[in-house]
């Protein structure tokens, strides 16, 4: 056995040995340190204030808490043991595990679903006259506003939740929102269920990733159908892809973000079914100057253009959503900005007097559709 002196000795180095490792900044894959697995922003490391010291443990208190020194092993080997052997998330107030290894987005999305969350009279007044207001903008600038909704996972697969959910009404606030807006106005503005309801099929892919909150390719490819379906009708110089332009594949893959939340990527694991454009004549072209949105930890711009400058040129704006359509739809026009504008969904007057768009389409995500009215 060890001394009574050896035993404190292992005891202060095992309780400091983590200070010991971040002071010596040993490199992240030996001490388990955060690996950009966090779907969120990771606090960083306060600047010492004489001025304002009152806030200081609190602030660091928070940064230490997301760059532990084996946080993430840690925190992964505790969820692989939650997921594996007792089936419950890590995050149960913002993942949900269903049948079949179902992950939903619960704090997101099951309000939309079951039909608690509304939208008042006032709100839709709001977006009445906010949407009216852009596309008077644009009108003003012979350019065409489309907007599409795209639901929530749980609205197109509630199937695989696994348990009942009482429904207060069977209309989610995007199909709520659409309704109004069409019974009040000329607006171009589509909620997608249907159309991805439409082509739900045991036989064919997914239309939604089973780990993940966003639609697969499959989904992502019968939104942008439905969308060159609309812009086609009155804009004809768009170029439009159908299957035989389209090349399948497998693949595995296990980190969808609803995983990584949970820290049980390792464990979730699926097979994406890939949509790739045979013959791609879009190419990357370098940025604009526009200024990005603040504090914002993803790529938001992206700008592409194909040979055909007899096409129409495009704006959209949107969020992780358009990322899967931005593949299909860049093939359509002569030339597409992408503007990801942190999920606020604005008219981006500077982009669109920059860009020159003949058609602005807006994709955005169901539960962050009152985002377009927050000031």
């Amino acid at each position: 056995m060890f001394s009574k002196r050896v035993t404190v000795a292992i005891y202060i180095s095992v309780l400091f040995l983590p200070f010991i490792l971040s002071s010596l900044n040993i490199p992240a894959f030996l001490i388990g340190k955060t690996n950009g697995t966090e779907n969120r922003t990771l606090a960083k490391r306060p600047v010492i204030d004489l001025n304002t010291l009152d806030g200081y443990p609190s602030h660091y208190s928070e940064y230490y808490d997301d760059h532990f020194p084996f946080r993430d092993a840690l925190l992964a080997d505790y969820a692989y043991i939650k997921t594996r052997f007792f089936h419950e998330s890590l995050v149960p107030d913002q993942v949900s595990i269903g049948k079949d290894n179902w992950l939903y987005y619960v704090e997101g999305e099951l309000s939309l679903y079951d039909g608690s969350k509304r939208l008042s009279d006032s709100c839709l007044n709001l977006f009445l006259k906010e949407l009216t207001r852009r596309k008077k903008y644009l009108d003003e600038r012979n350019c065409s506003m489309y907007i599409y909704i795209i639901p929530a996972k749980i609205v197109v697969y509630p199937e695989y939740i696994g348990r009942d959910i009482y429904r207060y009404n069977e209309q989610s606030e995007g199909a709520q929102l659409a309704e109004y807006i069409k019974k009040h106005s000329d607006v171009s503005i589509t909620y997608l269920l249907p159309e991805l309801l439409k082509a739900k099929d045991p036989d064919k892919p997914l239309l939604y990733y089973k780990t993940d909150t966003h639609w697969s390719d499959y989904g992502a490819f019968i939104g942008y159908n439905e969308i060159m379906k609309q812009i086609s009708a009155t804009h004809h110089n768009v170029r439009l892809l159908t299957d035989k332009d389209i090349v399948h594949s497998d693949t595995e893959m296990g980190t969808g973000n609803l995983a990584v939340m949970m820290k049980a990527q390792n464990y979730f694991v699926e097979t994406k079914h890939r949509f790739n454009v045979i013959k791609s004549i879009a190419v990357d072209e370098p940025k604009k100057d526009y200024a990005p949105p603040d504090n914002f930890p993803y790529p938001w711009q992206f700008q592409k253009h194909t040979p055909d400058t007899t096409l129409a040129r495009a704006l959209v704006i949107g969020d992780s959503f358009m990322i899967g359509t931005m593949g299909f739809l860049a093939e359509s026009f002569s030339h597409s900005a992408f503007i990801f504008d942190a999920w606020k969904y604005k008219l981006n007057e500077p982009i669109v007097n920059g860009e020159k768009p003949n058609v602005v389409i807006y994709i955005i995500w169901e539960p962050k559709l009152e985002n377009i009215i927050q000031k």
